[in-house]
């Protein structure tokens, strides 16, 4: 009789079944990259990427941007071409309050806090560099999109912050969590440094 009752309510125990072990598939593969070995180096980073951005009812222009050289943070001034003045001018279309300033607040990503802290360029100045793209123990930090579906047919996308190194993907909050990475220019990765024993302007 048990036999038979489970014959009968095979395919709905299947179709209950399945939805339930895709979710812990889906979640299996996303916790798995996350299982190795975790990043030991610190970046910097700016929020502005771009040599102009909107700030309340202001356009603020930027004549220098971060750099490396020979191992240290370096400030270098845009290029400037005869066209300079209509590329600034561009996108700050339509807007009557023009900013000029130097370059953009410099931020700090600390991996073993997984905090950000703002840093001036002066104390950054004094830190030896670690590579401009992949730090030395193998990992990359951009924004990007990842697909947490099967064969992009089930489940969508998160945007965000990564650390990627091989199939090893982290997501990293570098600002305000409620508000989208991915279609708001808020990030631009500057620099890896050796890891900061303490907070910036603390010893």
């Amino acid at each position: 009789m048990k036999k038979e009752t489970l014959r009968q309510n095979l395919p709905a125990i299947i179709a209950i079944s399945l939805p339930v072990l895709l979710v812990l598939v889906i979640a299996l593969l996303t916790m798995l990259p996350n299982l190795g070995p975790k990043p030991q180096y610190d970046f910097l980073f700016v929020k502005e990427p771009t040599r102009s951005h909107y700030e309340a009812s202001a356009c603020v222009v930027f004549s220098h941007y971060y750099d490396t050289e020979e191992g240290k943070l370096v400030k270098k001034p845009y290029t400037v071409t005869v066209f300079d003045k209509k590329e600034v001018a561009e996108p700050c279309f339509g807007y009557s309050q023009v900013k000029q300033e130097e370059v953009p607040q410099l931020y700090v990503y600390r991996t073993s806090h997984e905090a950000i802290y703002p840093i001036t360029f002066e104390q950054a100045s004094q830190f030896e560099t670690q590579g401009e793209t992949i730090s030395p123990d193998g990992y990359t930090v951009s924004k990007r999109m990842l697909n947490r579906g099967i064969l992009e047919l089930f489940g969508g996308s998160n945007d965000g912050v990564f650390m990627s190194k091989k199939n090893q993907h982290i997501k990293i909050e570098v600002g305000d969590p409620e508000v989208s990475t991915y279609y708001s220019d808020d990030f631009n990765f500057v620099t890896w440094i050796k890891p900061l024993l303490s907070p910036p302007g603390q010893r």
